[in-house]
């Protein structure tokens, strides 16, 4: 079987890359003839890099996408180049182009954007606060139904779903109850392993994309006023540069330089090495369809994870 993965890695740093770094690998491992569909084609490298896995020996197909083209529109061109090749399975990640309506499909959802125009709480702040975000949110409500799919997919689809709250969201906005609840894959044997020989700290953590929904900013206010002496980790991948300078400046006018770091970018050994030694691990988001970070940093090794998607992968191929 020809399987087309129509996937940007390491252009939206996070959780996702980790998951579909599983998913690719579950494919090719099961005798696939899996193909990378992207724009960005060092990208696989710098996720593997990152989530200290090995390089995939998968094959790489470059699709060269116009520069207006941002996400979710560049995958969208991608795919409607790709089926000019004609694979026997599409594989995406949160929400599916229309172009794919009469092809076999399976998709991994965080949390789509078809579910953050019907629940604006989840929309990201940046498109809340200024005449130009609010502006760009507009532009994509009106144009996001006619490039993807946003109600009633095609019963041959294979949905999975990262947590309950999405399962709810995502089956009532696409009108389907054949969603698989699919965890996304938390790496418990390593974080164990390392446990066993590493002791606790009056160490505090928080991992997660450096934006504005994290709101580390209230962590930081109420690490001022602990008293005993401790050390707080903020770790997580660049994603809002003006946030993170933010937070430095709060960091500063609130007098715990010496105990508050901003780690940006840290690769999973580092971030694994201070899990494993923090007495308190804090998740300051108010809305998260996943929190990840609360259970871990993800790896292949969890029953969860690629074992299980391979279990899926066989039910699909067998219901046909």
């Amino acid at each position: 079987m020809r399987v087309a993965i129509i996937y940007d890695f390491a252009v939206n740093k996070g959780g996702g890359d980790f998951v579909m770094l599983n998913i690719l690998r579950a494919l090719n491992d099961s005798g696939y003839d899996t193909t990378l569909i992207t724009s960005n084609p060092s990208g696989l490298r710098k996720a593997a890099e990152l989530f200290d896995v090995g390089v995939l020996g998968v094959n790489i197909k470059y699709i060269k996408v116009p520069n207006i083209l941002k996400h979710p529109y560049s995958i969208a061109y991608m795919a409607s180049k790709a089926k000019n090749d004609r694979y026997d399975l599409y594989v995406f990640s949160d929400d599916i182009p229309k172009c794919m309506n009469s092809e076999r499909v399976v998709c991994y959802v965080h949390y789509p954007h078809a579910a953050r125009i019907k629940h604006p709480e989840f929309v990201a702040d940046k498109y809340k606060r200024s005449i130009y975000g609010k502006t760009m949110w507009l532009l994509h409500k009106n144009l996001f139904p006619i490039f993807f799919v946003d109600k009633n997919v095609p019963t041959s689809w294979l949905i999975l779903a990262n947590s309950s709250l999405t399962c709810s969201h995502v089956s009532k906005i696409l009108n389907t109850n054949k969603i698989i609840l699919l965890y996304p894959p938390v790496d418990v044997k390593r974080i164990v392993k390392l446990s066993k020989i590493s002791s606790k700290e009056n160490l505090i953590i928080a991992i997660g994309r450096f934006e504005p929904e994290r709101r580390y900013e209230d962590l930081i206010y109420a690490l001022a006023k602990i008293k005993i002496e401790y050390k707080a980790l903020l770790i997580g991948f660049s994603y809002d540069d003006n946030y993170a300078r933010y937070l430095k400046k709060i960091i500063k006018d609130m007098d715990v330089a010496n105990k508050v770091d901003l780690v940006l970018n840290a690769d999973r050994k580092y971030v694994l090495s201070k899990l494993v030694k923090a007495k308190i691990i804090v998740h300051t988001a108010i809305r998260e369809p996943f929190g990840i970070a609360i259970v871990g940093y993800g790896s292949r090794m969890h029953p969860c994870g690629e074992t299980r998607v391979q279990r899926t992968m066989d039910r699909y191929n067998t219901r046909g």
